[in-house]
């Protein structure tokens, strides 16, 4: 569990916690989150492809956006779209870092389906309606995954509210 203090604007102290979740996803749910792995390992290795093709055609730099790939690949419509944009965040940012110091951490690679480490994240938004990811009394409310039974390492405040996004792998 990780402790962070930030003073933010005003003079005001800002305390930031982290908690460790374990999910205890039902079959269906468990199966959302394997296609999910996929089509972000599939979006990542399409985009990554297609700026390496258009790099050589034309020879700048773009990444298309996820959105592209829907009509081709339609099983990309039953995951939470939120993955799909981190997937495209992510890229981006190592082709930023790989452009900003090309020594430290090299070209951006294809991911493969056996050796690579499964993993998304997850973003949550704020609407008048509410969060679009939230804790529960036994479990957390994600999106396409309704509630996903949970084990908390700290019980999470009623008025703490979720600042980053959560990453599961």
């Amino acid at each position: 569990m990780a402790r962070k203090k930030r003073v933010a604007a005003g003079g005001k102290t800002v305390q930031y916690t982290t908690i460790k979740i374990r999910l205890y996803p039902t079959q269906a749910q468990a199966e959302l989150f394997e296609n999910t792995f996929g089509c972000c390992r599939y979006i990542w290795n399409q985009m990554l492809a297609d700026e390496q093709r258009f790099y050589l055609e034309t020879d700048r730099h773009f990444i298309p956006t996820p959105a592209k790939y829907k009509k081709e690949a339609p099983f990309l419509k039953e995951v939470d779209n939120q993955a799909l944009i981190q997937e495209h965040n992510k890229l981006s940012q190592a082709f930023r870092v790989f452009f900003k110091n090309p020594g430290s951490f090299g070209y951006p690679k294809f991911k493969k389906k056996k050796s690579d480490k499964n993993s998304f994240t997850a973003c949550n938004h704020e609407f008048e309606s509410g969060p679009t990811i939230y804790t529960t009394r036994d479990g957390i409310r994600m999106t396409k995954a309704g509630i996903v039974k949970a084990k908390f390492s700290r019980r999470p405040q009623a008025w703490w509210k979720l600042r980053r996004r959560p990453r599961l792998a």
